[in-house]
């Protein structure tokens, strides 16, 4: 199961090039939704992630800037190149 666009969708409806696009703006829009729903958590002192992770801060900082007030991106980056696409 994944959340596209916060839509639960089940992967056996989908295979192959058929499989929806998930994002890094997916995740993080649902890691916001958990934080603030389940936990009552609207503002976070620091935000940081390695590699993939990392992209993750970069969107939370980015697209959230009031809820999070401090990030650190540890090999991360803003765009995921096809060097590293493939990782």
């Amino acid at each position: 199961m994944v959340f596209l666009h916060l839509q639960v969708i089940l992967q056996s409806n989908f295979s192959g090039p058929n499989f929806p696009l998930i994002t890094i703006f997916d995740n993080v829009c649902a890691q916001k939704k958990l934080l603030n729903d389940v936990f009552d958590i609207n503002e976070l002192k620091l935000v940081i992630g390695w590699s993939m992770g990392g992209q993750q801060a970069f969107q939370w900082a980015s697209y959230f800037p009031d809820m999070v007030k401090n990030m650190i991106s540890m090999c991360g980056h803003a765009k995921t190149t096809d060097h590293t696409f493939v990782f």
